[in-house]
Order: structure tokens, then C-alpha cells, then sequence
């Protein structure tokens, strides 16, 4: 424990630095999933979510509609 802090203000802090990370780890995600639809070169044919996509065939899927 910090000296001179109260164990609520410990707690509130460590909060604070919890959420700041969720934050991070958010923004993160949000970077990797913009970079992803950048890339994008076509949609699933199914359900129309943009992929990456170099195959033959006329009519792509994502990876959760290939799984079907």
C-alpha cells in the first residue's frame, strides 16, 4: 500500500489503471480491425462482411460462412 493513502483511494487508483489499459487494449483492437478492413480487396458472399479475398472462386466467403 502506498504510504499515506487510504485503502479506497489504493482501490479507486487501481481502477483507474485498470480502465486506462481496457482503453489501450480497446484503441488496439479498433487499430487492428481498421487495418484489416483496409485491406480488404472484396466481400463474403453470404453475408457481406469485407475480406481478403485471392482465391478463384466467383462467390467468397469469411471465415464464419466457410464454416457453415
Amino acid at each position: 500500500m502506498v504510504k499515506g493513502w487510504t485503502e479506497e483511494e489504493v482501490a479507486a487508483e487501481l481502477r483507474r489503471r485498470r480502465e486506462e489499459q481496457l482503453a489501450i487494449e480497446r484503441e488496439r483492437e479498433d487499430a487492428a480491425r481498421a487495418a484489416k478492413l483496409a485491406r480488404a480487396n472484396t466481400t463474403c458472399g453470404h453475408c457481406g462482411t469485407p475480406i481478403e479475398y485471392y482465391g478463384r472462386s466467383p462467390f467468397p466467403l469469411c471465415d464464419v460462412c466457410d464454416g457453415d
